[in-house]
């Protein structure tokens, strides 16, 4: 045989076998579009031989699917949702049968894996209901604005407190019906068949709406994510803390350094409180607390030796630099310069006149005389904040270089004592 009519057989068989793994594809696709069809017509049904036969033919197609692919995704819906209606109308074999076979039921079983379906939904609405107002039962998060959390802490403290008990319930019917929805639903429906004799609505054969598996299952996901979340948050709450933490001592003003080790103390304690046991947090605690105390050391360490900077020395004038800062201190604590609950007790020029603006010829419109001033707060007189500013003239083509003052820039800042200054 000749190469090119070899090659031609191979990418003939090639795409032939491509085509038949496509076409096998489509079938199983068909099967599980048929399969799942079928099933939501059997749930609208009323005529129990008619939705036995229909769950004949449904099983048929289902096993086609398992045949030819055993991990399809599809198969664990189908799965489930066959189990359950086989356990309502019956198989055509079991069908006719009705009436006598549920004779054989045991009325007794019957009625308690009845009342345990019952109870096992009515706890779910219950205790998943109030709990998924704070946790979700499908991720492990607290629903709350990260601020304000003492409503939602006194909710997951009721809701903790009632755990163990629940836990048990929960524990007891899985012990007695087993541990996935498709288990559970499969033993509780086989165990409660609804009388085929009579209607649909009669008391006799009402159930809950909700399945018990998914009943279980929503219980045990909402138990595990009380029991996880809260850890969970505090562990956020601790890595956001940190993150930040290493900013604090750059900030220049001493007082917003106290300001946010005050924060990061109330964070961490907002971590605490949801959950009390964790030790890294606790000593997380003791280190902040320990490093706020030498920041405030620091701090008075700092206010004891800081002083009032020495006028500028070299200053070029125009004007008297000692007649310049007295204008300026008149501005500020006469003339609605400064803060209405502040004096300034002290100003000195810090350096020469500069342009503070121009027109669009590059022109000088207005200056600026850089000066250092000294203010505190009326009510703590002790304490003075010292200001690197720059004091502003009035605006106009050839302005002069003197008062009267109209605004200034703020630069840096620090913090001394009043009775330091000079």
């Amino acid at each position: 045989m000749h190469k090119v009519e070899l090659t031609i057989l191979v990418v003939a068989l090639v795409l032939f076998s491509a085509l038949g793994q496509t076409a096998d594809c489509a079938d199983l696709k068909a099967l599980a579009k048929e399969a799942s069809a079928g099933l939501r017509a059997v749930e609208n049904m009323s005529d129990h031989a008619a939705a036995a036969a229909k769950l004949s033919e449904i099983k048929v197609k289902i096993d086609q699917i398992r045949a030819q692919d055993p991990q399809n995704v599809e198969l664990r819906i189908l799965d489930s949702k066959y189990k359950r209606l086989i356990g309502i109308y019956g198989t055509p074999s079991s069908a006719p049968a009705a009436s006598s076979a549920s004779k054989t039921v045991d009325s007794a079983g019957m009625e308690q894996a009845l009342k345990d379906w019952e109870a096992i939904v009515a706890l779910k609405e219950d205790f998943i209901g109030r709990l998924e107002e704070v946790i979700p039962t499908y991720v492990k998060n607290i629903i709350y604005d990260g601020v304000h959390a003492d409503e939602v802490l006194a909710k997951i403290a009721v809701l903790q407190k009632e755990a163990p008990a629940v836990k048990a319930q929960v524990v007891a019917f899985s012990a007695k019906y087993g541990k996935t929805v498709e288990e559970i639903d499969a033993k509780i429906y086989g165990l409660t068949p609804k009388d085929t004799k009579l209607s649909l609505y009669d008391p006799k054969n009402q159930r809950p709406d909700e399945s018990p598996g998914l009943a279980f299952k929503k219980l045990s996901d909402g138990l595990t994510n009380l029991e996880e979340a809260p850890k969970i948050e505090a562990k956020n709450i601790l890595n956001r803390v940190l993150q930040g933490l290493d900013l604090i001592e750059s900030f220049v003003m001493d007082t917003e350094r106290d300001k946010r080790y005050a924060e990061v103390e109330e964070k961490l304690a907002m971590a605490h409180r949801f959950s009390p046991q964790d030790q890294e947090i606790r000593d997380w605690q003791a280190k902040i607390k320990a490093m706020r105390s030498k920041s405030k050391v620091d701090i008075e360490k700092a206010l004891d030796t800081a002083r009032f900077p020495a006028p500028f020395a070299s200053f070029a004038g125009p004007g008297s630099a000692a007649e310049l800062a007295a204008s300026a201190l008149k501005f500020f604590n006469q003339e609605g310069g400064g803060e209405a609950n502040e004096t300034t007790v002290k100003v000195v020029v810090a350096g020469n006149w500069v342009v503070a603006k121009t027109n669009i010829f590059g022109e000088p419109i207005q200056w600026g005389l850089p000066i250092w001033a000294a203010a505190y707060r009326n009510e703590n007189k002790e304490i003075s904040r010292v200001f690197r500013l720059t004091i502003l003239t009035q605006e106009g083509l050839g302005i002069a270089k003197r008062p009267p003052w109209t605004g200034v820039w703020v630069g840096d800042s620090f913090r001394m004592r009043t009775a330091n200054i000079k």
